[in-house]
């Protein structure tokens, strides 16, 4: 796993810088305030098993606010 941490500003120059780095099949982008389910990386590497086509899966999230699940 490699981790870059950035202080640049904007969706497309961070997803550019990330892809920039890449050494490996697959390229997590996330921000810093996910919190992840302990089952993340098996879901992640699953879902490009199944979908050996695709070069990008989007997730569905679930988000939390002030301790609520939305």
């Amino acid at each position: 796993m490699k981790i870059i941490s950035t202080t640049t500003r904007g969706v497309g120059k961070n997803r550019n810088i990330g892809l920039l780095y890449a050494t490996e099949d697959i390229v997590l982008l996330a921000d810093d305030d996910i919190i992840y389910k302990n089952d993340y990386s098996f879901v992640v590497e699953e879902a490009f098993e199944n979908l050996k086509d695709a070069d990008v899966i989007i997730f569905q999230m679930q988000f939390m606010k002030d301790g609520e699940i939305y």
